[in-house]
């Protein structure tokens, strides 16, 4: 049996919580493409490691 981590599916407003930053800042990286994401009806779907990647992301041009 393969171990894979879960890559949790997050929403808009978990994605704001976790960036730290309002849920309209937050829409703006998604429709903008800067973190993947998919429209499931009209709510957005983020997977947790995107958001992550994004957060080192930022902080790498942050140290620059």
């Amino acid at each position: 049996m393969l171990n894979m981590p879960t890559d949790r599916e997050l929403t808009l407003a978990e994605v704001a919580a976790s960036l730290r930053v309002s849920v309209d800042k937050a829409r703006d990286y998604l429709s903008n493409g800067d973190i993947p994401a998919w429209k499931v009806g009209r709510q957005w779907r983020v997977r947790e490691s995107d958001v992550e990647a994004f957060k080192r992301m930022q902080r790498e041009k942050r140290q620059k």
